[in-house]
């Protein structure tokens, strides 16, 4: 039976040929899929790695600015207690000056915001009591000729400075109230200044 052992022997060899011809393909179709794989997980890697990146440099930017928020706050914090302090040292010059400083103040303050109508001068009960023999003649004799004062019968509730009421408005220009303008100015500029 040497002709079926033959037989045999070729479809064993065809089959084992076969096979490893399908092992071959399968190992190449593998190798591919494997090689395919790799690279979309490098792709997908690279993705979310630039993305993580752009996220931690974006958290990076918003923390950086949160400390300069916070530093810019700080000093104007400070700014601000200073200014406070100035005001309040200021206030309490004004408040001890002597009575001819005082007065010589106020009329400048005066001549400077009053130019024309007939007003009223409206002083606190301490200024009112002291008020200087002739003041009010001194100061119209300075304003402009379309402009005149008269001390009001009433006081005013200010610790310092005048009010000038000309009818029914009354510009206030107490001693704190144009302190309290200039912190505004002050405080307005540093806060466009670290904010604008």
């Amino acid at each position: 039976m040497p002709g079926i052992d033959k037989i045999l022997s070729r479809i064993r060899l065809s089959g084992e040929n076969a096979v490893k011809s399908l092992g071959e393909a399968d190992k190449e179709r593998a190798d591919l899929i494997r090689a395919k794989a790799k690279e979309e997980a490098d792709a997908e890697y690279k993705a979310l790695s630039d993305e993580a990146r752009r996220e931690a440099d974006k958290r990076l930017a918003l923390a950086a600015s949160a400390r300069e928020t916070l530093v810019s706050r700080e000093r104007l914090a400070e700014k601000t207690a200073a200014v406070d302090a100035a005001i309040a040292l200021a206030k309490e010059k004004l408040g001890s000056m002597a009575d001819a400083d005082y007065f010589a103040a106020l009329e400048g303050l005066i001549l400077k915001n009053f130019s024309r109508g007939d007003g009223e001068l409206v002083l606190n009960e301490r200024d009112a009591a002291r008020l200087p023999e002739g003041f009010i003649a001194s100061v119209n004799s300075k304003l402009a000729p379309e402009a005149s004062l008269k001390l009001a019968s009433d006081r005013a509730g200010i610790d310092g400075g005048c009010l000038i009421r000309l009818g029914l408005i009354e510009e206030n220009l107490s001693f704190e109230a144009i302190l309290r303008d200039r912190i505004e100015a002050v405080r307005d500029g540093a806060a466009s200044v670290l904010f604008g």
